[in-house]
């Protein structure tokens, strides 16, 4: 019998913070400060995809606001 359980893929989502090598790594992954990390985690919650969308869907808003001032900025 094999006693080597396996998690369920849904576990491999969850961001768990144990120790300053867990800020770190999720900091790193995310390309964001520790402090912006505990801010997604208490906004977002702790689904690693749930915490990419959101900040895909940050960057596609400020893309289009400044493409947006492009548009509406005239040169006299």
């Amino acid at each position: 019998m094999n006693s080597r359980k396996t998690l369920p893929l849904a576990t491999e989502d969850i961001i768990a913070i144990n120790g300053a090598s867990d800020i770190t790594y999720w900091s790193d992954r995310f390309s964001v400060s520790p402090f912006t990390l505990f801010h997604l985690l208490k906004t977002v919650g702790n689904s690693a995809s749930k915490i990419g969308e959101f900040l895909h869907r940050q960057e596609q808003e400020q893309f289009e606001e400044v493409n947006q001032q492009k548009k509406d900025s005239t040169i006299l």
